[in-house]
């Protein structure tokens, strides 16, 4: 079948299943002439993409071939077991990305710190590595913020809309100070005077691992920018969790990864007793930066990372299986996926909530205070609607009322 965007191959099999097409993501332009308040828009292309390998920024084939089309689905063969009684709860946050043109992963990086701060996580029990050159680099146009979407509608459904995600963070190490092993002693709490911020779980812990970059299609996540020729390693970081559950560091696992083949993770953290892996693509395609900025003219966020924070944020308890649902939903151009539920439990009944836990505070946040705001002001929005048709309404009667008369 070919179409305006040429090419669309289905599968031999069943014929229904589309192999590879070829879309692209837009951004409407608005242009104001002179002297002139009426804007003419303008259709512009962001991004060419193709899952048939004929682009760079291509996809393989071979990811719409898997089981899993669209979505996941999830049995109820999972373990049961009795935890221990949750303690305190820790979080490494990382981005190994350090240039401005891959701003979104130092942003999305910095949003889930300010979510997990919100949460009522304290600076003591988060590992933030990023380069932190955003924020002052030459070409922000707004000097020491860094925001992962902004926009002028009051009612979006993300608290993070319009907020400088770099306000009050405390960075614990840039990520160029850091070589591979290094996280290893981070995570396995192996303190020394090169890294004294480190975790220190115990079997009472749960653990949340979120990391925003690059990947390959080798062994997923890459240790620097695109051009880094360094993995992480998928025996690194499968060594380092098994050690980690050897040691008895944690109560449960949670790793949050968006990277291009972020599915070699999930792969390599399979069989791990407690460990949940949800990742932005499937081991054999990249995924897709999202939210694109036309002031400062790059991506300020990727999919997996804007729904899985907005998602959080409005809904702390979400469960396992409906957060997956919206990553799925929302994530165009991967297959988000979730790896060893059935060492994990119960998708349909286990939380996020046993990450974020909302602690009693004295004084409202600048994310809360903005949160208020905006609930307010769309309220106060539909106020104004509902009072601009009552009034419509009581016109039209009016008129109504002197043609007769008349």
């Amino acid at each position: 079948m070919t179409g305006a965007t040429g090419n669309l191959n289905f599968d031999k099999d069943t014929h229904t299943k589309i192999l590879n097409t070829t879309y692209m993501l837009w951004d409407i332009a608005y242009e104001y002439p002179e002297e002139s308040e009426i804007a003419y828009t303008s259709v512009e292309p962001l991004l060419f993409l193709s899952t048939d390998g004929s682009s760079s920024e291509a996809s393989t084939t071979e990811f719409w071939k898997l089981e899993k089309q669209w979505t996941q689905t999830f049995g109820h063969d999972v373990v049961t077991h009795t935890l221990p009684a949750l303690t305190d709860r820790w979080a490494v946050v990382i981005s190994p990305s350090t240039t401005w043109s891959n701003y979104r992963h130092q942003a999305d990086a910095f949003a889930i710190y300010q979510s997990l701060r919100y949460y009522g996580y304290d600076d003591d029990h988060i590992i933030l590595i990023v380069e932190d050159n955003l924020a002052n680099d030459s070409r922000n146009t707004f000097p020491g913020q860094i925001f992962v979407e902004r926009g002028d509608n009051p009612a979006h459904d993300d608290p993070l809309m319009n907020f400088d995600v770099h306000q009050n963070a405390v960075v614990d190490y840039h990520f160029s100070d850091l070589q591979p092993d290094d996280l290893a002693d981070i995570m396995l709490g192996r303190q020394s005077e090169r890294l004294p911020h480190v975790i220190h779980p115990t079997a009472s812990s749960n653990v949340f691992f979120f990391w925003s970059g690059h990947g390959g299609s080798r062994e997923g996540p890459l240790w620097g920018n695109e051009d880094a020729y360094q993995y992480f390693g998928t025996q690194r970081i499968k060594d380092i969790v098994t050690q980690m559950n050897e040691q008895d560091m944690y109560r449960r696992m949670m790793f949050a990864i968006e990277t291009c083949y972020s599915g070699k993770w999930g792969d390599a953290l399979t069989g791990l007793p407690d460990v949940l892996v949800l990742t932005a693509a499937s081991p054999y395609e990249t995924s897709k930066a999202d939210v694109h900025d036309r002031d400062l003219g790059i991506y300020l966020s990727n999919a997996f990372a804007r729904t899985f924070r907005q998602v959080i944020n409005l809904n702390p308890t979400v469960s396992i299986y409906d957060l997956y649902r919206e990553l799925a939903r929302t994530t165009t151009g991967s297959h988000v996926s979730v790896y060893n539920q059935q060492n994990y439990g119960s998708v349909y009944e286990e939380t996020v909530g046993e990450y974020l836990a909302k602690k009693e505070r004295e004084a409202l946040t600048s994310m809360e205070i903005l949160h208020v705001h905006m609930v307010a002001a769309m309220w106060a929005c539909e106020y104004v609607r509902l009072w601009a048709e009552g009034l419509s309404q009581w016109l039209w009667r009016c008129a109504a009322h002197t043609s007769v008369g008349r």
